[in-house]
């Protein structure tokens, strides 16, 4: 598995909505992963269909706000990260394409399982296949 500091990385979350195929990004657990990823000096940008504006801060986690504009999931786009963070799981999106083009994947909803390249996903709340215990 590649190894990634956050510290100016290029960091490209995929949904920030509450949960899958809606547009309310109220209480998105995106919000704190962005909060962290910028306290950490991470480049951070999204994607997300459904919610095309989306705002971070002005709380006990970050003092600062930013504000942050949908960007089209492209090739280019994805490519242009050093890494990808699976959040809102929605349906509209091409995890295919994300997993052919993206260097590292962090996956939090489970939606790249069965595409190969596992090499380089890492999914956040799924067994880890090499370290189940044989008996």
């Amino acid at each position: 598995m590649l190894a990634v500091s956050l510290n100016a990385a290029r960091v490209l979350v995929l949904g920030v909505a509450f949960k899958r195929n809606v547009d309310d990004a109220r209480n998105s657990p995106a919000e704190r992963v962005i909060e962290v990823l910028l306290n950490y000096g991470a480049q951070v940008r999204y994607h997300d269909p459904y919610v095309p504006r989306f705002k971070v801060g002005g709380n006990v986690f970050r003092r600062g706000v930013a504000e942050f504009k949908s960007i089209a999931l492209t090739r280019a786009a994805i490519r242009a990260s050093d890494v990808v963070v699976i959040v809102t799981p929605h349906s509209s999106v091409n995890y295919r394409l994300v997993v052919e083009h993206a260097p590292l994947i962090i996956d939090s909803a489970n939606v790249t399982h069965g595409l190969g390249h596992t090499e380089k996903i890492a999914r956040v709340g799924a067994p880890n296949p090499r370290s189940e215990v044989k008996p």
